[in-house]
């Protein structure tokens, strides 16, 4: 089921399976997460807000009606992740949705990357959301509710210049996919998506060290996205690539490398012009 193909009367009623859910967002005042946390406020959604920065998440806070609460975190501390679980339950009781957007990329070859950044790399995009996903279950599991993981497209094909990054994704993408299946019996939904490149800071404010392979698929917004995994809490798929044609790419290529390796120089050129579009 795909939102943004229903007809307005169809997208209001399926809007109303959002009143008074009690959600947390990690990673919820920029990007893919702040407009999921914006959307599912709009529709009658209690959310507890997660990021590292507080001038942030007291902005986003007050702009977006449904916010009960913010938590101040670093998901790359243990301690920090212990925090956003007790503190989401104190403040929402039971939670009927997660949707875990951090993540942080060091680009550039594994040569020319920090140690520390690359260990850190592993704590924020794969040990935490395991961590925050196990400990979330027992909630989760009360309400039938959703975990909703974000991952890349570069967890489902190997990505040079990004190798811990490519690394921690496919870690997450498999952990995902794998307990979607152990969940299920307790009608718990559980989605990995895997997006493209989004028009966020993330890529945006990095621009010259993001690889010409990744620029050689077509730039969502992260509104798009955000439409897409509302569609996916609603539907709960075990996964959803966007787009769609960039997610068929990437598993021909995953399975077939001579053929990654036939489109490269054409993918690179595509990367090199849109880098200059974006550039202007």
């Amino acid at each position: 089921m795909h939102i943004s193909k229903l007809g307005k009367r169809d997208i209001g009623e399926i809007m109303k399976r959002f009143h008074n859910k009690r959600a947390v967002v990690i990673g919820g005042t920029s990007g893919i997460g702040y407009h999921c946390a914006k959307k599912i406020t709009e529709e009658g959604a209690k959310v507890v807000l997660v990021a590292r920065g507080e001038e942030n998440l007291k902005r986003v806070s007050k702009e977006l009606e449904g916010t009960v609460g913010y938590i101040v975190a670093d998901i790359a501390k243990r301690l920090d992740c212990q925090t956003i679980v007790s503190e989401s339950i104190r403040l929402l009781g039971n939670i009927d949705i997660v949707i875990h957007c951090a993540a942080q990329h060091v680009r550039g070859p594994v040569l020319s990357c920090s140690v520390d950044d690359l260990c850190e790399m592993v704590r924020s995009n794969l040990e935490a959301p395991i961590y925050l996903s196990r400990s979330f279950l027992p909630s989760l599991i009360t309400t039938k509710g959703v975990l909703i993981l974000v991952s890349s497209l570069a967890g489902c094909i190997p990505l040079p210049n990004a190798a811990t990054y490519s690394a921690t994704k496919f870690g997450l993408r498999a952990f995902s996919i794998a307990l979607s299946q152990e969940v299920k019996e307790y009608n718990v939904g559980v989605t990995v998506v895997s997006p493209g490149p989004v028009a966020t800071r993330f890529i945006l404010d990095d621009l010259d060290a993001v690889s010409d392979m990744t620029l050689s698929q077509p730039m969502l917004s992260p509104e798009y996205v955000a439409r897409r995994i509302l569609g996916a809490i609603i539907s709960r798929p075990i996964e959803i690539q966007v787009p769609r044609k960039s997610g068929y790419l990437t598993t021909l290529g995953y399975i077939f490398p001579f053929l990654r390796r036939w489109l490269q120089p054409s993918l690179k050129r595509k990367g090199v012009r849109q880098r200059k579009r974006l550039q202007k």
